[in-house]
């Protein structure tokens, strides 16, 4: 099962034995779910205004309606037609395929945008629109077939890596291919059913002024090119490198090691300092510690030997279940401070 629809089941169980047990109150700190939802929240909201900002764009550009429907409904059909795909070939929605998704709809409007500016082309000509539907997809089917392919040859060679680099980037290729692929099938039959319906009555726009000036004088849209590129490299050199970005929630985790050379007794002693600490600090709603010093012994920290009592983790929730990144980091700078003459060492982390 997934990790998301693990975390749902356990949070429904417990809510169930807290209404079954009067008085029984379980308190979570720590749910990999969260850290899913908002990224899963973060891809479809990428995903959804790519596409608003894509409509947006062909509606300025064509500056007719018509077209820029035919297009606009290209892209959820391109989509749907993608996820069937994926049903089928086993691919979950997931942190990579959903990125395949949104990466695949700057891509999937081109061979629409190809198909209906070719068949508004001729419709401008006086061809009737059915024609038109007919002659202009067939013009430019040999150019969208190649253009696809391109682009699909560039991501098919990851499907056959193996190991780690399967794993990640396997479902985000397969994902961009199987757009690609949809997008191609729907520019060939959808959008010229659709155009020689919708253009049945269109009518030729004007356009070419800021062509017209760009022609005219060549520097201006050169100069403005050149300097895009150096912003964009000089972007690219300040910005890092990360693999996944860090994502800042409610959760803060910290890690404490004491000396070597410290006994039973005084580490625990510190323990409980540290966690004192904390405890007056404002913001911290509730922290829950463990011997052992990591998250994944929580289902075996019973059963741990004393050789892990120098080593403790504290999961901390923020009072606000909406805090920020400015309060999670303020929260973690007064901890160091407060934690400053403890003789330990304290790794915070926030967020993935």
């Amino acid at each position: 099962a997934g990790t998301n629809e693990v975390s749902k089941n356990i949070a429904a169980a417990i809510s169930e034995l807290e209404e079954q047990y009067p008085g029984l109150s379980v308190l979570t700190l720590m749910d990999q779910g969260d850290y899913i939802t908002m990224i899963i929240n973060g891809v479809l909201q990428s995903m959804i205004v790519g596409a608003a900002l894509a409509i947006l764009i062909l509606a300025l550009f064509l500056k007719d309606v018509k077209p820029t429907i035919v297009v606009a409904v290209s892209i959820p059909l391109s989509v749907l037609t993608a996820l069937i795909l994926m049903y089928f070939t086993g691919i979950s929605l997931n942190m990579m395929s959903l990125s395949g998704l949104a990466l695949g709809i700057g891509m999937l409007v081109d061979n629409s945008i190809v198909v209906i500016e070719n068949i508004y082309r001729l419709r401008s000509k006086g061809v009737g629109a059915a024609r038109a539907a007919v002659q202009g997809t067939k013009q430019v089917a040999g150019a969208i077939i190649a253009s696809t392919l391109t682009t699909v040859c560039v991501f098919l060679p990851m499907v056959f890596t193996a190991g780690t680099v399967r794993e990640l980037m396997m479902p985000i290729s397969l994902t961009i291919i199987f757009t690609l692929a949809a997008s191609l099938l729907i520019a060939m039959t959808v959008v010229p059913a659709a155009g020689s319906t919708l253009l049945r009555n269109s009518k030729e726009k004007k356009h070419g002024k800021m062509l017209a000036f760009c022609l005219k004088v060549k520097v201006v849209p050169l100069a403005i090119a050149i300097g895009l590129l150096v912003y964009s490299i000089w972007a690219v050199m300040r910005m890092g490198i990360v693999m996944i970005p860090d994502m800042t929630s409610n959760q803060i985790e910290i890690s404490v090691q004491m000396p070597e050379d410290t006994d039973k007794e005084e580490c625990y002693k510190r323990a409980d300092q540290v966690l004192d600490a904390m405890t007056t600090i404002d913001g911290i709603g509730d922290v829950g510690a463990m011997a052992g010093g990591d998250t994944t012994l929580v289902a075996s920290s019973s059963g741990m030997s004393d050789s892990t009592y120098d080593q403790f983790t504290f999961l901390v929730l923020t009072e606000n279940e909406n805090a920020g990144k400015e309060e999670v980091n303020r929260i973690c700078r007064e901890i160091e401070e407060r934690t400053a003459d403890i003789d330990c060492e304290l790794t915070i982390s926030t967020g993935m």
